[in-house]
């Protein structure tokens, strides 16, 4: 293309025209023409210092092994935009505006695009000069928060997952050994891998996905629980499989089910977070023995709901509960949240309190109150009433200051 501009002066007598792209301020949504102007417009108008750092390495290896660490150390990404023999140049990559690629036809997904339409001041140049690498790197983010659920999977991660699909590996199987590989406080882009990410691989890597560890499930879940054993991210086991006798539980029966687990990863979390939120919540019909799961959660510091325990079990009344509440106990200690939630069931309190303690509040899981609400809607003929009911109860259910809910309230009732 350059070539091509360059024939069209020469030849043609044509004007140079270069056709420049404006960089937009995030903050006040002024446009410059070059980032040095960006930079100063920052500085003296907003009072933004750019930190700045130079740096020198021996080989281009070195280079990108520093660039690797500072990405993952900061939550960050950089994009190479341009590259000659001697220079590259790399942007944040949230630095830009959003270009829907396709006809509208898809809504942008929960956590939105990326980019936040202006300019992030944030880069990396390189400049090869007698094969050492000077790099003038600019620290400072500005328009954004370096959160992981803006970033990709790295090359390094998408090929590590890619080699454990190769190999046959089950995706559950995979992303359970990722969940475990947390062994600190601080999360990594890959710890919050979803199976739509691995689908992705999958297909960009061109690989079959035909992995079965076993086709008849109580060999393959009894092969699974013996790997569990051996695995040193196993913080809590608890594995009883039906036809056999439990004399350390002698409140299972025989025909009992009962699987219970908690990663190291996972311990971690709960002994950080369950001082504040603890949720459980069941699941039912999962498969064709009618087994259910029940999954303990604590809100992280996004303020995002964690799994940090399991158990699958065909019983889920207040002992079995109980049970599981007891061995969580064993590892991680009494633990005194500040709210319990669950659904309407008492059993799960009941065994929380029976166990733990009491919590300071006990609330009730909101989708389990509509659902609660929707069925006693029937009681009322009247249609409209009944469609006037639910949207007040729906608007009274997240209003968060007391006045307003208690004058709301007491005008529905006096219509009713």
């Amino acid at each position: 293309r350059s070539n091509l501009r360059r024939h069209e002066v020469k030849a043609h007598d044509r004007q140079k025209c270069r056709a420049w792209k404006l960089l937009k301020c995030v903050i006040c949504s002024s446009h410059t023409k070059k980032r040095h102007d960006m930079h100063i417009h920052l500085h003296k108008v907003h009072g933004v210092l750019l930190e700045k750092e130079e740096l020198e390495f021996e080989t281009n290896e070195e280079f990108k092994l520093w660039k690797k660490n500072m990405e993952l150390n900061t939550n960050s990404s950089f994009l190479k935009i341009y590259s000659t023999k001697k220079i590259l140049f790399f942007k944040c990559h949230r630095s830009g505006t959003y270009k829907p690629s396709g006809q509208g036809k898809r809504n942008v997904k929960m956590s939105g695009s990326c980019k936040i339409n202006g300019f992030c001041p944030a880069m990396i140049k390189v400049k090869i000069v007698e094969q050492r690498l000077k790099v003038s790197f600019i620290k400072t983010h500005v328009g954004h928060k370096c959160e992981i659920k803006h970033l990709r999977l790295t090359t390094d991660d998408r090929e590590f997952i890619a080699a454990k699909l190769a190999g046959k590996v089950p995706p559950g199987d995979i992303l359970r050994g990722i969940r475990s590989s947390l062994t600190n406080d601080e999360l990594r882009r890959i710890h919050v891998t979803n199976l739509k990410d691995i689908v992705n691989i999958e297909k960009s890597f061109c690989l079959n996905m035909d992995a079965v560890k076993h086709v008849y499930d109580p060999v393959s879940v009894s092969a699974w629980v013996e790997e569990l054993k051996e695995s040193k991210h196993t913080a809590l086991l608890k594995f009883k499989s039906q036809g056999v006798v439990s004399f350390e539980h002698p409140q299972l029966d025989e025909n009992d089910f009962l699987l219970i687990y908690m990663s190291e990863a996972q311990k971690s979390l709960l002994s950080r977070f369950g001082g504040d939120i603890i949720c459980i919540d069941g699941t039912h019909g999962l498969n064709s023995y009618n087994f259910q799961l029940f999954t303990i959660l604590v809100l992280d510091e996004s303020r995002e709901g964690f799994p940090v325990c399991f158990m699958f079990t065909n019983r889920g009344n207040e002992a079995v509960i109980s049970l599981l509440f007891e061995e969580v106990k064993k590892v991680c200690g009494l633990l005194k949240p500040k709210v319990f939630m669950s659904d309407m069931e008492e059993t799960f309190y009941n065994a929380w309190e029976k166990v733990m303690g009491g919590a300071d509040q006990q609330l009730f899981c909101a989708w389990h109150v509509l659902r609660a609400w929707l069925k006693n809607m029937k009681k009322i003929s009247n249609k409209e009433k009944q469609q006037l009911t639910y949207k007040t109860l729906r608007v009274l259910m997240y209003e968060i200051q007391e006045e307003a809910f208690l004058s709301m309230l007491n005008t529905f009732m006096a219509k009713l």
